[in-house]
């Protein structure tokens, strides 16, 4: 961890990137894992009960899953990559972007 002089007298111990994914990664892993458990009980209760909101707010907890795999999938991209710069193409592609929306606008009031 590095320290962070914030201002005189007072520093604050900032984490560095790969510890702030590794944080990202656990967090993920244990809100997929929650809510897995939370979407099975639910469907197993509300069908053991005849109850559609039970079953609904499993299945609902089954695409809090899918989303949480999502983001994981997301963190392990992310992770691979050296540094967080840019591709040198983006701004170029960026810019072409904006000058055919420029002129579809221009064409467009004329």
């Amino acid at each position: 961890m590095k320290t962070c002089r914030i201002m005189e007298g007072v520093s604050v111990e900032t984490a560095s990137r790969e510890e702030y994914l590794r944080r990202g990664r656990r967090l993920e892993y244990f809100t997929i894992a929650y809510n897995s458990l939370k979407g099975v009980c639910s469907i197993v209760a509300g069908l053991i009960a005849g109850s559609v909101s039970l079953v609904g707010f499993g299945l609902d907890s089954m695409i809090e899953v899918a989303s949480g795999a999502a983001l994981s999938r997301a963190f392990r991209a992310i992770a691979r990559v050296a540094d967080w710069t840019l591709p040198p193409e983006l701004p170029r592609w960026r810019l072409g972007l904006v000058d055919h929306i420029r002129q579809s606008r221009i064409s467009k009031a004329s």
